[in-house]
């Protein structure tokens, strides 16, 4: 079949809705072969781009393209993905405006994939993921393609059992964004998410703070800002810089009973209000038949990882749990703790904020912690100081990989260690002063 000249007339569908019939007759390649075109330069009615980003497979293949433009008006900015495809009649081949069909692939998955056990900053657009790819350069950010337009249609599988976070725009549609992207990375199996909150940064680089943010603003303006890493890593450690989500849980049918079921939150199931915390799920054996029963034994606990040292022994837990404050506390929990009644494992998750039903905790909460068998193992540290190249501390650890190795005591980590200062304070008075 010969290719249709420019200047052939159009068939009745075409002069019908000429752009949308002709471009459904594209059909994406991915990835782009090696021997592709070079892309178009600018857009026959928007110009040339400001800025172009590709988005990659895991393996750093291009598979599609989406340019940014400033609008010539001064009405803001539009952006247009770019797709390398093929003529459904044709065969031809050429670069169209086109998107992937859904479900669309994250932007970086090569990122991704290269650091698979790092935090997922998920933010509304490539230009803020960029930036925050910049402030925090040990974690991968990455975006759904249109921001917050569609974020229903990207594909979140690439997330599943990974630790998220979230930063929206600080505007009402920004909230909704994050609402809607914890329901989805949930759905996509993610381990476990958190919401940034922007209000976090209303302290600037010098040291001055504004009542509050500007509407829409978001990581690349935190980092046109001159926020540093060190300066946006301070923030991130501090109290009220990540709201935990909580995904909606249900209690499980009779057939998948007994289990255990962790409510972040208090939640409505089947007409009936339960509190937050961790359930034995189990079933009770009536006259008319079985019934389930849900057993409330404490306040939300969950056991994240596996713990060990490097000679594979001092097994433990790694612990999140909610403290009556509402603040999620870690914990690198020692599986001899358990030993005898657990009395001592109970007063420790007391003093730490974590409240216990008496009875049902004696009984069940030894077993609940030994039934759960996670896939993530993480070395832990029996003292403070160096370990396999991070810097361990009671509550922090510092050091490229420090998401690989946690401080495990048998008791509850105290106040010896604590920040203060600023940076440019311990350079001018103590560095300056020991030069030499």
């Amino acid at each position: 079949m010969n290719d249709p000249h420019p200047f052939d007339p159009l068939c009745e569908s075409e002069r019908r809705a000429p752009g949308k019939n002709l471009l459904k007759k594209w059909i994406p390649i991915t990835p782009v072969p090696a021997d592709a075109p070079k892309p178009k330069s600018r857009h026959s009615k928007l110009g040339a781009p400001c800025r172009i980003w590709a988005y990659r497979d895991a393996d750093g293949a291009v598979l599609t393209l989406v340019y940014r433009f400033e609008a010539r008006n001064g009405a803001g900015k539009q952006t247009r993905p770019l797709s390398y495809c093929r003529h459904g009649e044709t065969d031809k081949t050429a670069w169209q405006w086109k998107a992937l069909p859904a479900p669309r692939p994250l932007y970086a998955l090569n990122r991704l994939a290269a650091h698979p056990d790092a935090t997922v900053i998920v933010t509304e657009g490539e230009k803020a993921a960029d930036a925050c790819q910049e402030l925090f350069p040990l974690h991968v950010a990455t975006t759904p393609p249109n921001g917050a337009q569609s974020p229903q249609h990207a594909d979140w599988s690439p997330l599943v059992k990974r630790t998220i976070w979230i930063w929206p725009d600080h505007d009402k549609a920004g909230q909704g964004y994050a609402r809607a992207v914890v329901r989805l990375v949930f759905e996509a199996g993610a381990a476990r998410v958190a919401v940034i909150d922007p209000d976090g940064f209303r302290r600037l680089p010098e040291g001055t703070e504004r009542e509050t943010l500007p509407e829409k603003w978001d990581a690349a303006d935190a980092h046109e800002e001159g926020f540093a890493v060190e300066a946006a890593a301070r923030i991130a450690a501090g109290p009220g810089f990540l709201v935990e989500a909580a995904q909606q849980v249900e209690f499980p049918e009779l057939d998948a009973r007994p289990c255990y079921v962790v409510l972040d939150a208090a939640t409505e199931l089947r007409g009936r209000q339960y509190p937050a915390g961790v359930y034995y799920c189990a079933m009770e054996h009536h006259e008319d038949g079985q019934h389930p029963v849900q057993t409330w034994i404490c306040s939300p606990v969950h056991i994240d990882a596996l713990t060990f040292d490097h000679q594979e022994n001092n097994f433990g837990r790694l612990l999140r749990f909610l403290n009556p404050l509402g603040r999620w506390r870690e914990w690198g929990m020692p599986m001899e703790l358990l030993r005898a009644d657990g009395a001592e494992l109970r007063g420790e998750l007391l003093a730490m904020g974590v409240e216990l039903e008496p009875q049902q905790a004696r009984r069940m909460l030894p077993a609940y912690l030994q039934h759960v068998h996670p896939t993530r193992h993480v070395h832990c540290a029996l003292q403070t100081g160096w370990c396999n190249g991070s810097f361990v501390l009671p509550d922090v650890v510092i050091g490229p990989d420090a998401a690989d190795v946690i401080y495990q005591s048998g008791v509850r980590q105290h106040d010896a260690y604590t920040v203060a200062g600023t940076l440019d304070g311990w350079r001018d008075e103590i560095a300056a002063r020991a030069v030499g």
